[in-house]
């Protein structure tokens, strides 16, 4: 049955059922009406025992919506009131844009393929060549071979001596290296002192700068070589200014006895986890969010520009710490295995990571305007990025222990930790399109034409 609608101005509409709840506009003077609900009358009329006198319905203005009409409705029914019955809102169509419209074709998935950076390390993990025990024996072996005999010597070793449990302990190797034909061990890749290992950084960047690039549909105003600078910066400078942390360690937090929990060969799994989250987690992860920091304060930024720019600046680290680990330690001694695992799926991670926490930086931004002292800035942004903080001491405290499956596992979850910011990132952006849709007014198609309908009012 038609609704009858009664203006201020005197002008009766009527309206049909299926138009009951929305906003209309009165052709006469132009104010906005609510059409009401029908009420539906019983079937039979109540008995005396179940009749109940229901006080009179309050006056509502025209322009009251469907939800203010149900709601007062509900409020004059008295004490034992049923649930009010709400109606829904009416269908809103979202006009996406055009980067929300990319992030559901081929390219908006994309940085799945990081995903493929588990291969090396898990490789490694269960063909277990990279023995430690077997380098060690190794270098035993050719120090013996080329030890003088007369303990005089000042190149003497005593056949009892035993290197320490950790290669980078090991006594000399330089020198014990120079005396091996090539420069190296046996099945080792590289010889020491080669700049080999600079072939595997060029090759990892340019593989990293290609996904990253095209990792996430972004604004048209960061280019390629914004992500490229900002790996550059964090593979140099940023890698400087934690090295300067660490000298300086006694002077901010007591960084150093982390630092030294961390690294020590004899130091237990609990004291080497806190030393790798509070020490070598929270140093690395600031320093390579710095871009992301830096990028936010001098304009406004979306977060999908923050995660990339984090993911280019870890990529960056990652580069830089591996051609470091390549020179002091691998060169001579490790297969070509060490170097993929380590300029692929170690550099991988520190991307994962990175994106994650541009992403929290890029949420929470709100948090790091207020500024105290340089303390407790650096501790609320350490709250900001706790998790992948955690995952990162996690993952170097098991590798230091020899677990590398379990390390393994910790990979697959910072990478599932970073789909998932992306998707609340992508769900929130959806929230606020429906409703910013919803608030405004709007045009209708219907059976009979197009019709002006209002927004339903934020409370």
């Amino acid at each position: 049955m038609p609704i009858t609608v009664r203006c201020k101005c005197g002008t009766t509409l009527r309206a049909r059922d299926e138009q009951a709840g929305r906003t209309c506009k009165c052709p006469q003077c132009g104010a906005a009406l609510g059409v009401p609900y029908p009420v539906a009358k019983p079937i039979a009329p109540p008995t005396d025992e179940e009749h109940q006198e229901i006080p009179p319905q309050p006056d509502l203005p025209p322009s009251a919506s469907a939800v203010t009409v149900a709601l007062l409705q509900h409020r004059a029914q008295g004490p034992n009131r049923p649930e009010p019955a709400v109606p829904p809102p009416p269908p809103v169509e979202v006009e996406l844009s055009d980067l929300q419209k990319c992030d559901r074709t081929f390219r908006g998935h994309l940085y799945w393929l990081l995903l493929f950076f588990v291969i090396p390390i898990t490789y490694s993990t269960f063909a277990r060549d990279l023995d430690i025990k077997t380098i060690r024996d190794k270098l035993l072996q050719q120090q013996q071979a080329h030890a003088s005999t007369n303990p005089s010597d000042p190149n003497y070793v005593d056949p009892a001596e035993k290197f320490g449990e950790e290669v980078e302990t090991f006594p000399d190797v330089d020198r014990i290296l120079r005396e091996v034909p090539g420069h190296r061990l046996e099945g080792a890749l590289f010889a020491r002192g080669s700049y080999g290992h600079w072939s595997f950084a060029f090759l990892a960047s340019l593989i990293f700068l290609a996904i990253i690039a095209l990792a996430l549909p972004c604004e048209a105003d960061l280019k390629v070589g914004h992500l490229a600078l900002a790996g550059f910066f964090t593979g140099t400078v940023g890698v400087a200014l934690l090295l300067t942390f660490q000298e300086l360690h006694m002077c901010f937090c007591c960084i150093g006895v982390w630092y030294v929990a961390a690294l020590h060969p004899g130091a237990p799994f609990g004291p080497s986890l806190l030393g790798f989250i509070l020490g070598v987690g929270v140093s690395e992860e600031i320093t390579k969010c710095i871009p992301v920091l830096w990028r936010i304060h001098r304009q406004d930024i979306g977060w999908r520009e923050a995660c990339l720019i984090g993911m280019a600046s870890g990529a960056g680290f990652g580069i830089s710490e591996g051609i470091y680990y390549a020179t002091t330690l691998y060169n001579g001694l490790f297969p070509m295995s060490i170097y993929i695992e380590r300029f692929i799926s170690s550099c991988g991670l520190h991307v994962m990571l990175s994106g994650a926490c541009g992403i929290m930086i890029f949420r929470k931004q709100k948090h790091l305007g207020e500024w105290y002292d340089p303390y407790d800035w650096v501790l609320t942004l350490s709250a900001l990025m706790i998790v992948p903080i955690v995952l990162h001491g996690l993952f170097d405290a098991l590798l230091k222990v020899d677990l590398p499956a379990a390390a393994v596992g910790v990979w697959l979850a910072s990478f599932a930790w970073l789909a998932w910011m992306i998707k609340v990132c992508r769900r929130d952006e959806l929230k606020r399109l429906e409703v910013t849709a919803l608030s405004a007014s709007r045009f209708v198609k219907t059976e009979k034409g197009t019709r002006y309908v209002g927004g339903e009012p934020l409370y």
